[in-house]
């Protein structure tokens, strides 16, 4: 069977020509960057290298720029940073939310589409004076891009500084740090069409970062640990592809997302597309089934060769409803039945015909089956 794979915002395919980029620091190129001999030096420049292909995805300077095994580490470097009281979104990633949580911070409400209250903001930054405000760029879940219209000028009036998590952003729409004003921002490979462990955070110049692994003096004494060559290079190549073929990419699954979302709602009664009201990534749907499990459509939809998401990867399988989705004000019933869709560059509108025609039959047979329960119940 052809599996039909829906869940790009959990994870891409290896672009070949990231893969080819790898394989010489795979095979024959096997020196430590930190290493002062010519094959110590070689991989050096190769990781110099890749740290400009990242800078350029979003215009900072190379020196910004630290290498991480991943966003999840990133994002915990700058919580572990910040020397004072956090404010966060309502909707962070579970990797800002959960260190986040576990420091006292303040987390801010969302609008029923998922879309940051700046007066919510500053109430939070009049009444804690907070040291870092970190927000998400693009949900994970839903998709909806935050308004950061003013927000850095806000956040650094009070005198914080501002991260942002740009994982699902970069490759997606154009991530300008110089204009968001941000002092710190997080993104993966993994969601770029380049290799998994390997991730980037910059880190505007003048911030003096307290490191969250030590011993080693690697990335400038900011991040300890032997490079992972192979993985940094082949995510220097993503980041150049990324930002090649972003309007391309938009084309793309923006008129494939627009027939996904069209369909649902023409041919599957009693569903709310969350977010619908904001802007979203082009790649980025997700939909609440009335009175249904979402862990039962998406189970059956995988015996069906279509692999969804119930949420993030990283809280797939919980058996709670989303944390997201409940910040938007959405009872956990409604969180509940909530599916994601995230669309790449393998797919097609047949791929997305065959989900729909799936999906709604998938529907109406577990409605009726839980039509049937209340009758007999009764």
């Amino acid at each position: 069977m052809k599996r039909i794979y829906l869940d790009y915002n959990a994870t891409t395919p290896l672009n070949p020509e990231v893969l080819e980029s790898m394989l010489p620091w795979l095979r024959e190129s096997f020196g430590n960057p930190s290493s002062a001999h010519a094959s110590g030096r070689c991989a050096a420049a190769a990781v110099d290298r890749s740290r400009v292909q990242v800078a350029e995805l979003i215009d900072a300077n190379a020196d910004e720029i630290i290498f991480t095994s991943g966003a999840t580490e990133a994002n915990n470097t700058i919580i572990a940073h910040a020397d004072g009281k956090i404010v966060a979104g309502g909707g962070e990633h579970s990797s800002v939310y959960e260190p986040a949580l576990a420091t006292g911070a303040v987390f801010l409400p969302l609008t029923r589409n998922g879309q940051l209250l700046q007066d919510a903001l500053k109430k939070a930054l009049e009444q804690h004076s907070p040291a870092l405000v970190s927000l998400i760029l693009a949900n994970n879940e839903t998709g909806v891009i935050t308004n950061l219209d003013g927000v850095a000028k806000i956040v650094h009036d009070a005198g914080a500084l501002l991260h942002l998590d740009a994982v699902q952003a970069v490759g997606k729409i154009p991530v300008n740090v110089q204009e968001l004003n941000a002092d710190f921002l997080s993104l993966s490979a993994h969601k770029i069409y380049g290799p998994k462990g390997v991730g980037a955070l910059f880190v505007r110049r003048g911030i003096k970062l307290t490191p969250l692994i030590r011993g080693g003096g690697q990335e400038g004494n900011r991040r300890s640990g032997t490079h992972n060559v192979p993985a940094i290079v082949g995510m220097g190549v993503a980041c150049t592809i990324a930002r090649r073929k972003i309007d391309q990419y938009k084309e793309h699954c923006s008129a494939l997302l627009e027939h996904l979302e069209n369909q649902i709602l023409k041919k599957i009664p009693d569903v709310t597309i969350n977010g619908a009201n904001e802007p979203r990534v082009s790649n980025t749907l997700n939909v609440s089934f009335t009175g249904l499990d979402a862990g039962l459509i998406a189970t059956r939809l995988d015996m069906a060769g279509i692999e969804v998401s119930v949420g993030s990867a990283c809280s797939s399988g919980r058996n709670s409803s989303s944390r997201v989705l409940e910040a938007m004000g959405l009872s956990r019933h409604e969180s509940l039945g909530a599916i994601r869709f995230s669309l790449g560059w393998d797919n097609d509108a047949a791929m997305i015909d065959e989900t729909v025609s799936k999906l709604a039959e998938i529907v109406e047979t577990l409605r009726h089956a839980d039509q049937a329960a209340n009758v007999i119940k009764f």
